[in-house]
């Protein structure tokens, strides 16, 4: 992991927590879920989740969601 981090690939992002905080009380989802949409909020970008709860909150907030099933058809559409 810390090879990732030096080599920039792999990056530590701090958190909103009020949004955070704002997405954990209007859903029954975990925090890393929460702090995975709220990461995608902020940046903009797409979000990979498997659990349909935290599915259905990311297009709550108008966030592209990908599952697993997603990227398997990529993976096998690149192939």
């Amino acid at each position: 992991m810390e090879k990732g981090m030096d080599d920039r690939w792999i990056t530590v992002w701090g958190g909103n927590e009020d949004l955070i905080d704002e997405i954990l009380s209007l859903s029954d989802i975990h925090k890393g879920e929460a702090e995975t949409i709220a990461m995608a909020l902020e940046k903009n970008d797409t979000v990979v989740i498997a659990e349909r709860a935290a599915t259905k909150m990311a297009r709550a907030y108008g966030i592209e969601s990908v599952g697993l099933m997603g990227i398997i058809v990529e993976a096998m559409k690149k192939r």
